[in-house]
């Protein structure tokens, strides 16, 4: 179950909703300003095994100061309970686990 909800977590965050717009133009969710992502989902699978766990540290990293900006602090206490066991190399595969199921989603941020 929490690998479940882990993989749904991550891959959600990770793959989000992105609408049609060019490259360089950021998304507004509610009042807040999201630039587009670092990398596509299919350049996420090119990585290498430690760019991949290097990439998901730093998601992680991201999301957990992310308090400081307002994010909801409940969201990230069971975030932070469900991947307490977890190593980097577990969290990125789960990540890529996703990302290699889903190609559809290859495109997107």
């Amino acid at each position: 179950m929490k690998l479940a909800l882990t993989s749904v977590l991550l891959a959600t965050i990770l793959l989000g909703y992105s609408p049609a717009q060019d490259e360089q133009s950021p998304m507004y969710l509610g009042s807040a300003f999201v630039a587009g992502g670092f990398l596509k989902a299919g350049q996420f699978k090119d990585l290498s095994p430690a760019m991949q766990e290097g990439y998901a540290i730093g998601l992680l990293n991201g999301l957990f100061v992310s308090t400081f900006l307002g994010a909801n602090e409940d969201g990230l206490k069971a975030l932070s309970v469900c991947i307490k066991e977890m190593d980097p190399g577990q969290i990125a595969e789960i990540i890529s686990k996703y990302v290699r199921e889903h190609p559809e989603a290859w495109h997107q941020d």
